[in-house]
């Protein structure tokens, strides 16, 4: 290959003095200072401070004093001693008040104070019988009994040389309040005695009507049913009736927890003090077997002078109907002249 040709450098410009473009550049600085100068009246101008936002400038701000000088605690040796205080105490912390509390304050429960033995005093007890008793003191008795009978009650009073009598039937629970009314009202217990029997059914309006003709306690006529009690289902309803010393027509109603009255006799004329017995199986008649519905059933046996009704009731009938001809045959009885008494009996069955 062939040699690069050789490069030759151009030879430096000669520096001998400033360019003409800054010479010019510093003269014209110059005039327009000196012009200045004259225009501001010859004061030299004093170049703006900067201004930060929203701070006052440094040079308006007055200077805070300093504090005075604080004398020493300590009292030089020349002067007057200085007594010592004690430290003041700090001031009470005081609570805040705080709102009520919405929760209701809890009751505070005291230990119930030691029972005190009552004195030893003669307790009340039953009345005691007197000594002697007079027939007088026994009416006067089952008198005070009689008003203390429970309502829907058919007991009838009595006298004997020993007591007095009650007899009848009340409604359930009667009996229990009756012993609690004889203790009340101050009847020696001793000085009774109650043949009663309780009840539970529709039997109020039947025992009213046939309040006027109950007889006395004791008296005829009687009825004793005959086999344990209660009468169980399928057995045989049976007992007598001891008749009033007089000759009288005897009418065997039977009430029914049904509503429902029937008849188990038809009337016929008994001589006075006679006993009939009713219920005992015959030929024809197998007798009044137990059945439902079962519970207290109210058998009345009324004894009367002379025939009560006119004409023959039916086998079986309402209560209604019953009570009804039963009141206008009581009346026409009255009327007449001719006795009636009555007594019922409770007849309690079951199905065990």
């Amino acid at each position: 290959p062939r040699a690069a040709p050789a490069v030759v450098a151009p030879a430096p410009a000669a520096r001998s003095g400033a360019p003409l473009a800054l010479i010019g550049g510093a003269a014209a600085l110059l005039v327009a200072a000196g012009a200045g100068f004259l225009f501001l009246g010859g004061q030299p101008a004093t170049p703006p401070e900067p201004v930060t936002a929203g701070l006052v400038p440094p040079a308006s701000v007055p200077a805070a004093p300093l504090p005075p000088p604080v004398a020493s605690l300590t009292a030089p040796a020349a002067s007057v001693p200085v007594p010592v205080l004690p430290a003041p105490s700090p001031p009470p912390q005081v609570a805040p008040t705080l709102a009520a509390p919405t929760l209701a304050a809890p009751v505070l429960q005291q230990a119930p104070p030691p029972p005190i033995a009552p004195p030893l005093t003669a307790q009340p007890g039953p009345v005691p019988l007197p000594a002697s008793p007079s027939p007088a003191d026994f009416a006067r008795w089952a008198s005070l009994a009689a008003g203390l009978l429970p309502p829907c009650s058919l007991v009838a009073r009595g006298t004997t040389e020993a007591s007095f009598i009650l007899q009848g039937v009340l409604p359930r629970g009667g009996q229990a309040s009756l012993r609690a009314a004889l203790a009340a009202g101050g009847i020696p217990p001793q000085a009774g005695r109650l043949e009663l029997q309780e009840f539970d059914g529709p039997y109020c309006p039947a025992l009213e009507a046939l309040r006027p003709v109950l007889a006395e306690a004791g008296l005829a006529p009687r009825v004793a049913v005959q086999g344990p009690a209660p009468l169980r289902a399928g057995q045989l309803l049976r007992f007598e009736v001891s008749m009033p010393d007089w000759p009288a027509h005897l009418y065997v109603a039977y009430f029914m927890k049904s509503g429902e009255v029937a008849h188990l006799v038809p009337s016929a004329t008994h001589p006075a003090g006679a006993t009939v017995r009713l219920g005992e199986p015959r030929a024809g008649f197998p007798g009044w077997e137990v059945s439902e519905p079962f519970g207290t059933d109210l058998l009345v046996a009324v004894a009367s002078e002379g025939p009560l009704f006119t004409d023959a009731r039916p086998l079986v009938e309402s209560q209604e109907a019953y009570l009804a001809a039963l009141r206008t045959a009581l009346l026409a009885s009255r009327e007449a002249g001719r006795r009636v008494m009555i007594r019922p009996v409770v007849i309690e069955t079951t199905d065990r």
